[in-house]
């Protein structure tokens, strides 16, 4: 039986740079030159995956910690039989900015063989106005098994958690979810509003926070 969770938190706790290149489906590349998801060379085909049509694939590489620094949705992010063990980061936690990583059509397929797990998580931010990186699961995306979203925790004062949100018939599916608690003084992360279909798909991970005596 699927059980609604309204927000669940851990309360301690560019297209425009290569004018000639497209959004499209494409895959990681083995040796990229950096750890950038929104630059294009770091794909093949050369391109960014960033459309509700585009798919998103990782398998072997050298650069396995891939950072997204600005807004992207896509279809799905598929892990291949020969993918490693990949941490996908949404945001940077060391700037102002708030990026929203979107997965709206299929999800996450993750076909890596054990012992690989992969992770995405939603960095802690900067920002001011209340707003936080956030990973959004929309439609009928679901999470695959061996996979986990992660709501990271701020890591110091004005340091503002992440945020997993699940949307519309989206659901966790075989995988995971964790609201990490805050960390000197930031804010924890947050999951809000979706359905899951394990009771125990989420939890919120104790972090001791190292200004308490």
């Amino acid at each position: 039986m699927k059980s609604l969770v309204s927000c669940a938190i851990a309360l301690t706790l560019s297209l425009g740079v290569l004018p000639a290149i497209y959004a499209g489906s494409a895959t990681w590349n083995v040796n990229p030159a950096t750890n950038d998801w929104n630059t294009a060379t770091n794909w093949t085909p050369i391109t960014i995956p960033n459309g509700p049509d585009d798919t998103a694939t990782f398998g072997n590489t050298i650069v396995p910690n891939v950072v997204i620094h600005s807004d992207v949705e896509v279809n799905a992010v598929v892990f291949t039989d020969q993918a490693v063990s990949y941490t996908i980061t949404d945001g940077d936690p060391s700037t102002g900015n708030v990026v929203n990583f979107t997965i709206s059509g299929i999800g996450i397929v993750n076909k890596a063989p054990f012992p690989q797990f992969q992770i995405i998580e939603a960095a802690p931010t900067l920002a001011t106005n209340g707003t936080r990186n956030t990973i959004r699961l929309k439609n009928n995306a679901a999470v695959a098994y061996a996979t986990s979203l992660h709501a990271d925790a701020g890591t110091g004062p004005g340091s503002v958690g992440g945020q997993v949100r699940l949307l519309d018939n989206s659901s966790l599916g075989s995988g995971f979810a964790e609201a990490l608690n805050s960390l000197n003084g930031g804010s924890g992360g947050e999951i809000c509003g979706f359905w899951i279909t394990h009771p125990r798909a989420i939890k919120v991970v104790r972090a001791m926070d190292s200004s308490t005596p």
